[in-house]
């Protein structure tokens, strides 16, 4: 019996290992979480996070008007050498305002010499330029420049003018050649007004031809009719005996030989 169980103990030792060997395997593999230490300071979350900030240190906007900004922009370009370099231009516009006044209006750029400008005009060619007016230029470095002046001119016909740009350095630069028109005569006038005997009536024509002159009174009534040969460009006086007519108010009409019509009045003492 001894030598038996002698025999069998090392199978059961052996037995037991192999089985607490499979219990082993058969266990299911625990994963240790890492823990996060404990922070030493508190955390707040950005959006809970309040900064306080005094009225006095919150700093306005800058602002700059267009028109600071663009004088900025003026004086940039104007002490720009590339931009000293380039030839001055001279532009001119000129019209007639009324019978006794043309306006002129002129542009230069890149005109930082000028000095002054010289208002020049010729009567009815361009062969004949005088020096009429003086305008001093502008102060200032901006590279374009505005002009504006009226000129006394009373001339029937047709007027030409140009202006003549004058540099600190005794340069010069002409503009361009405008032309004005000729104010409109008056094509007929009534005088004297009122009158007591005798009307005289002066029509300039467009037209060579007849003619015809009528007078109306208040009511519409025609009380003369008179023929008048005309000349073209010419003035022609015309004499009417009002003297019978009652004292009041009379319309004048002239139909003119191009079948246009004008019209005036005079007053019956």
């Amino acid at each position: 019996m001894k030598k038996y169980l002698l025999l069998h103990i090392p199978a059961l030792i052996c037995f037991t290992q192999t089985a607490f060997a499979q219990l082993q395997l058969s266990k299911p593999l625990v994963r240790k979480e890492v823990q996060m230490p404990f922070p030493d300071k508190l955390v707040i979350p950005a959006s809970t996070k309040i900064i306080p900030v005094h009225i006095n240190e919150i700093k306005k906007p800058f602002v700059i008007s267009v028109n600071n900004f663009r004088e900025l922009i003026n004086k940039a370009r104007a002490q720009c050498p590339s931009l000293k370099s380039l030839p001055p231009t001279l532009i001119l516009n000129a019209e007639r305002a009324n019978n006794l006044t043309a306006n002129l209006q002129w542009e230069t750029k890149y005109a930082f010499k000028a000095s002054g400008f010289n208002i020049e005009r010729s009567l009815a060619d361009t062969f004949h330029f005088a020096t009429v007016n003086f305008a001093w230029a502008t102060a200032g470095g901006r590279l374009k420049k505005n002009y504006h002046l009226p000129d006394y001119n009373d001339y029937g016909g047709v007027s030409f003018y140009r202006i003549k740009l004058l540099n600190h350095d005794t340069a010069y630069l002409y503009s361009n050649i405008a032309l004005v028109k000729g104010y409109d005569a008056a094509p007929f006038s009534i005088y004297p007004n009122p009158a007591s005997g005798k009307i005289w009536i002066e029509v300039i024509a467009k037209l060579n031809g007849n003619a015809a002159i009528m007078l109306y009174d208040a009511s519409g009534k025609i009380m003369q009719q008179q023929a008048l040969n005309c000349t073209k460009d010419v003035l022609i006086p015309k004499s009417i005996d009002v003297s019978k007519l009652a004292a009041g108010v009379y319309q004048v009409k002239i139909l003119m030989p191009d079948k246009t019509f004008l019209a005036g009045k005079f007053i019956k003492e």
